[in-house]
Order: C-alpha cells, then structure tokens, then sequence
C-alpha cells in the first residue's frame, strides 16, 4: 500500500473513531436514561443491539444485565453474567451477580460453587457473611434435594 493511501486510510479512521465511540456513549446514555424512568423493554431495545455492535463491553453488559433482571428474563441474565464475570474475573460484583443468576435459574450446585469461590477470594467483603448464609442454606437444601433422589 503506498504511503498516500496509508495516510488517507489512518486519517479517515480517526475521523470515524471518535464519532463512533460518541455515538456509542450516546446510545448508552439513551438506555441509561431510560432505566432511570424504568422503561425496561425500551432500555432492552436499544442495549441488545449496542451489545451486538460493541461486544464484551463492560459498560453495555451491566446496564444490560440490571435491564434483563427487572424484566425477568433469568436465562439471558444468567449469560450475561457469565460474560461479565469472564470479562472481568477479579470483580467481586460481577462474581457475586453470576452466582445470584444461578439461584434464579434453580442451578444451586453452580451458585453453591461461585457463591463459595467468592468467599474464597473475597472473605472480607462486606457482602461475605450474607453470602456465607445463602452458601449454607443453599447447601442444606441440595443436600435435601439430593437425598430425596437416592
């Protein structure tokens, strides 16, 4: 490629860059906005497809993730808490959020295991002994459940 279209190629880029990372940001705080006025479905409609367009994005998941909970779609949530939680796997939130989704979804032995590997790495979070409990609880239950299944 000769130096005058590398030039005109690396010019253009940085004329798309910003605009598009402004139009990102724009639609983020479209969703946002949204969600403050509780419009889950509408906040739905404009995240799922910002997440399409800008994968593994922290910013997008979250918002996506708070959106999928109010509206109960567990399944999906569960995925994107997953995504999160991969994407940054030293967050305590999203650890905790994942084994939250696992609850929901009726997957003690997953939530039993990421509840207790967040005790595990984070036992001195203010959160810990709330998540002790439910570990407990959780895990009196399976136990229950599997008894009863021989």
């Amino acid at each position: 490629m000769s130096k005058r279209k590398k030039d005109k190629k690396r010019r253009r880029s940085r004329r798309q860059g910003p605009s598009l990372d402004r139009r990102r940001h724009s639609q983020l705080w479209e969703a946002t906005d949204l969600m403050h006025r509780k419009k889950w479905a509408e906040a739905r409609a404009v995240l799922e497809p910002l997440n399409s367009r800008h994968p593994g994005q922290a910013d997008i998941l979250t918002a996506l993730a708070e959106v999928l909970h109010h509206l109960g779609d567990y399944a999906r949530y569960e995925a994107v808490c997953a995504e999160l939680s991969s994407l940054n796997p030293n967050d305590p939130a999203f650890t905790l959020s994942l084994g939250g989704a696992y609850l929901l979804n009726g997957r003690p032995a997953l939530a039993l295991r990421t509840l207790q590997r967040f005790v595990d790495r984070w036992g001195n979070d203010p959160r810990a002994g709330e998540v002790r409990a439910t570990i407990a609880e959780v895990g009196e239950e399976l136990d229950e459940m599997l008894s009863e299944h021989g």
